[in-house]
């Protein structure tokens, strides 16, 4: 089933759900509305079962071009080293989860609240919090403009394909 509700101030990526009347017994996809996760969704919930997650967050590998020559400093701000345009590479949160229906209830009411502060909730109470990897070119967000132009770019050509 998709859910969709309006919130009459701000809550946050998930303090909206609070608003949700229907009561879950399975785990809940839960997505910002701006990104395109091109990915098995039923295996994404298989893995998230299989592994006895309470929360599975979609992740991403996220290659970062710096456009600049970045110093390493040494004692007494002397530059130790010097990598010319480096690229950073990181696991980012893509934006969608996975929750057991159970941590909802951990979602403040009428507060603004997000997705990753229910994430940290549940990693300090020592919750089975777990990624799931997709490929570079599996996330799409339209968050930002560079972004946006880059998602453009990939679905026109997989209209072509």
């Amino acid at each position: 089933d998709v859910v969709l509700i309006d919130e009459n101030e701000p809550l946050g990526t998930a303090g909206g759900i609070r608003l949700i009347r229907e009561h879950f017994d399975k785990p809940v996809i839960v997505t910002n509305c701006d990104i395109l996760i091109k990915a098995d969704y039923g295996d994404i919930i298989g893995s998230h079962i299989s592994n006895n997650n309470e929360m599975t967050i979609v992740s991403s590998l996220k290659n970062i071009n710096i456009p600049y020559g970045v110093l390493e400093s040494g004692k007494n701000g002397r530059v130790a080293s010097i990598q010319e345009k480096p690229q950073i590479s990181r696991i980012i949160n893509t934006g969608m989860y996975v929750i057991d229906p159970k941590y909802i209830e951990w979602i403040p009411k009428k507060t603004f609240f997000h997705m990753t502060q229910l994430a940290e909730k549940m990693i300090d109470a020592e919750k089975r919090v777990s990624m799931y990897p997709i490929s570079e070119n599996s996330f799409l967000d339209m968050g930002e403009i560079e972004e946006m132009k880059r998602m453009e770019r990939i679905l026109q050509m997989d209209e072509i394909i």
